[in-house]
Formats: C-alpha cells, sequence, structure tokens
C-alpha cells in the first residue's frame, strides 16, 4: 500500500510540475487573440429571416400583447404563458 501512495504522489507532483508548462505554452498570445476574433464566422453577413420566420414573429408577438392584457384584466385564471402561448399559437396559424 504504500508503495502506492508513493507512485501515486510521485505521478501527481509530476503533473503539478508540467501544468504551468503546458498552460503557457498553449495560452493564446494577445495579438492572436484579434486576429481571431476579426475571423469568425460572426462577423458574416446573415441571411434575412424567411417568410415563415417573420410569420412566427409576428403571431409570437401579437399572442405577447394578447397575454399581457389578459394579465392586466386579471383574467389569466391560473395558466401560464406557455399554456396560453401554446394555444394562441395554434390559433393565429389558422
Amino acid at each position: 500500500m504504500a508503495t502506492f501512495v508513493r507512485r501515486a504522489r510521485a505521478c501527481l507532483a509530476a503533473a503539478c510540475l508540467a501544468l504551468p508548462v503546458l498552460v503557457i505554452a498553449a495560452a493564446p498570445s494577445p495579438a492572436g487573440a484579434t486576429e481571431a476574433k476579426e475571423t469568425t464566422p460572426a462577423t458574416k453577413a446573415r441571411r434575412p429571416p424567411t417568410p415563415g420566420q417573420l410569420a412566427a414573429r409576428e403571431r409570437m408577438k401579437a399572442c405577447g400583447a394578447e397575454w399581457r392584457a389578459l394579465k392586466e384584466a386579471g383574467k389569466a385564471a391560473g395558466r401560464t404563458w406557455r399554456e396560453f402561448s401554446s394555444t394562441c399559437m395554434k390559433q393565429a396559424k389558422r
């Protein structure tokens, strides 16, 4: 058992000594970080939303306005937004 403990400590110590070297070697330079930021795909132009996506957004806005009006009037009757939006979106889609 003592041999296992000594080997484990030696292995752990070797890993701890090697860790800072690996972290320093893997860390990007500040100049490299700015270069990577400029070439990311997020800077590409996005496609415009499809007609279906635009219609879904409008339905969600209309249902949200209806939900806020019901809540202000106190007519939500224990329903949650999730339940209400599901039925509202189905009805608005027709």
